[in-house]
């Protein structure tokens, strides 16, 4: 019986440590632009295309800071595992944009605040929330936010695909696998305000 449990438990921490080498393992320069694309096809987004600052010319540059505060909401919310509390950072999204018309990375943007706000399901609000992040991106590398922002990657997100999020603090706190895995990650790039 000794002997059982021995294995077990060693069964059992090297498991752990897998997980534990493979989130401190350095991204690989992987497409993560058409691999996002794979898992989501939107109507209006052609595969590899990226937003730029003419997509955001019609959002003034305090509506950015709104909006991407409204995003920061939803990541929070990702990153405690609440549905609700996602949701209601996607209905102040939607507020945020508010009158912004025209460009594809601003449907987006409103396209995935309305998945999230229509759904209860964790995966489904995550997989929406890793689209809106690549607009964010560009949202926040395009106006003047007056917040410094940091973009982060986590290897192991979506099957080992990776996934990209921005936050306001460089210490680490997983969106995508909330309590799970909530130090899986790295800083990859930093946003200074403008």
């Amino acid at each position: 019986m000794k002997t059982m449990k021995l294995i077990f438990n060693i069964c059992l921490l090297l498991s752990l440590m897998a997980f534990v080498v493979a989130c401190n393992k350095p991204a690989e320069n992987v497409d993560t632009e058409a691999t996002t694309e794979e898992r989501h096809e939107h109507e209006d987004m052609h595969e590899g295309e990226q937003a730029t600052t003419a997509d955001f010319s019609g959002i003034s540059d305090e509506q950015s800071k709104n909006v991407i505060s409204s995003y920061l909401e939803v990541k929070d919310a990702l990153v405690a595992t609440e549905a609700d509390q996602a949701k209601e950072g996607a209905k102040k999204m939607l507020a945020a944009l508010e009158g912004a018309e025209g460009s594809r990375a601003v449907s987006g943007l409103k396209e995935d605040a309305r998945h999230i706000v229509d759904t209860d399901e964790m995966e489904y609000i995550r997989e929406h929330f890793d689209q809106m992040s690549q607009n964010i991106y560009a949202l926040a590398k395009a106006k003047n936010t007056g917040m410094t922002l940091y973009k982060q990657h986590c290897p192991m997100a979506f099957d080992n695909q990776g996934a990209y999020w921005l936050s306001s603090s460089k210490e680490i706190r997983n969106p995508y696998f909330g309590d799970k895995m909530l130090k899986c990650g790295a800083v990859k790039e930093t946003i200074a305000s403008k």
